[in-house]
């Protein structure tokens, strides 16, 4: 098996370790019960609304002071994000947003299910579980190519696509794509440097280039859905995962991990993982390539 446990586990720092929520179990009119997830600035709780108990609702509980210090725009482009999101399926609905003087608070439908990273750990590293199929594996990326292209119809980007993003409904089969706190709702599809957020090794050589430039942002959204197909069928990190700067030198020079990787997965990997974003493959060229992507 490539990968393995201990390596995996260091993805993210633990947003519960700022957020005291010992006491917390109401926020606003809700019901909060068991923590579901946490990342960088947040943790999320499964939740229901005080005056209907039956109907299971996610919150995300973001830490304000956290957010401040380190992305101050993180709020506002979440809320932005899902008051701009019109019926997509695949996007858990967004009911309402408030705040606090510590916290910060969405309110979302539940999903009964863990993000991909996790279901791939447990299935494929733990034994916990039926191992994915290529099949399996090869749908979830066409699933959630599918919610980006309709994201993008609506003028919204998504801007870390990663695998903590990527929710997977082991009942149904469905995907369902979270976290915007660094997405762009933008017409013109474009952005400048300054105003990059994500996370190292799911963004393209020209986010980390000093340069006046703008970027496209599809190429955001492109090269991170690669990365998490790369990862899918390979457990291991096409850049590394062994720091933010070793990881930064590799993008920039597109130095990716190819040592025992099948060269159907190099060659569509090829089509992404290039300096030049004028030649990097749209996200409806990657679909395509995925589509023919033969598995057995």
């Amino acid at each position: 098996m490539n990968g393995s446990y201990e390596e995996l586990k260091l993805v993210s720092t633990k947003a519960s370790e700022e957020i005291d929520d010992e006491d917390l179990k109401q926020a606003g009119n809700y019901i909060l019960k068991t923590q579901l997830g946490d990342g960088r600035y947040a943790i999320v709780k499964e939740c229901f609304h005080m005056n209907n108990e039956d109907k299971r609702l996610a919150i995300k509980i973001l830490n304000k002071n956290l957010i401040n210090m380190v992305n101050p725009n993180f709020i506002k482009r979440e809320l932005l994000a899902y008051q701009t999101i019109k019926d997509i399926e695949g996007i858990p609905k967004f009911y309402e947003y408030f705040e606090d003087n510590l916290r910060a608070y969405f309110v979302i439908d539940y999903v009964n299910g863990y993000h991909i990273q996790r279901e791939l750990i447990e299935r494929q590293i733990l034994n916990n579980g039926p191992v994915f199929t290529n099949k399996e594996k090869k749908e979830i990326i066409i699933k959630t190519i599918d919610i980006l292209k309709k994201l993008h119809s609506q003028n919204v980007f998504h801007g870390d696509l990663k695998l903590e993003n990527i929710l997977y409904d082991s009942s149904s089969g469905n995907v369902f794509l979270v976290d915007f706190g660094c997405s762009y709702c933008r017409k013109d599809g474009i952005i400048y440097k300054k105003e990059l957020s994500g996370t190292p090794g799911y963004g393209p050589p020209e986010s980390l280039l000093k340069s006046k430039e703008p970027l496209r942002l599809e190429n955001l959204d492109v090269w991170g859905i690669c990365v998490v197909f790369y990862y899918i069928f390979t457990t291991k990190y096409p850049f590394g995962n062994d720091g933010v700067f070793p990881t930064f030198d590799r993008v920039q020079k597109c130095k990716y991990n190819r040592e025992n990787v099948d060269e159907k997965i190099l060659n569509i990997c090829d089509r992404v993982f290039v300096k030049n974003a004028d030649e990097r493959v749209t996200l409806e060229g990657f679909l395509k390539l995925v589509k023919e992507f033969p598995v057995d």
